[in-house]
């Protein structure tokens, strides 16, 4: 492929990239917002989930989301290396989740880029920060504020910076998580 087909392709992924975040996330509407998501953005939403106002999305395409899948408002999510979020998942407000970085001690800072897998019945309290490759177990919290450098195991609570297990959580959930709020 010639560079200058490949800076038109760029350049409508930056376009495209750009309606998403500017024009569609502060429409007031849980409806539009994620059929635009859909149509406009690429994202695979599953049913009866919702993404709140002012969220911000790097390569929205890359974007997988279960059933019930409740994002806050003011979310970032770095999709560059593919987000998978699974069903039942509570995202907090101000979450951001990482998916590219640089390889600090390569003389060449390489770029490099690793997938997010968020699964079932999580809940990423507000101001965490999720970094790449890393994989939130089924059912576990993290806690607010936390940074997580590291995949958390199925049913626990973690905390801190970086994050580490605080205790155990009931294995038996059994939630849908909704939230349709107008104006939110």
């Amino acid at each position: 492929m010639n560079n200058h087909i490949l800076s038109i392709i760029i350049s409508l992924s930056k376009i495209r990239q750009y309606v998403v975040n500017s024009l569609i996330s502060p429409i007031p509407s849980h409806t539009i917002r994620l059929v635009l998501y859909r149509l406009i953005g690429g994202m695979r939403i599953g049913k009866d989930s919702s993404i709140s106002l002012y969220c911000t999305f790097l390569e929205p395409w890359n974007i997988r989301i279960g059933n019930n899948v409740a994002i806050n408002q003011s979310v970032f999510i770095d999709a560059r290396g593919g987000v998978d979020i699974g069903s039942n998942v509570n995202i907090g407000r101000s979450v951001y989740i990482y998916t590219g970085s640089h390889e600090y001690n390569k003389p060449g800072f390489d770029y490099l880029l690793k997938r997010v897998n968020v699964c079932d019945d999580a809940w990423i309290a507000s101001n965490s920060v999720i970094l790449p490759g890393v994989i939130i177990g089924k059912g576990s919290v993290t806690a607010a504020g936390s940074v997580v450098t590291k995949s958390t195991e199925p049913h626990t609570v973690v905390g801190g910076n970086p994050a580490k297990k605080i205790k155990d959580r009931i294995i038996e959930l059994d939630y849908k998580t909704r939230y349709f709020e107008f104006l939110y």
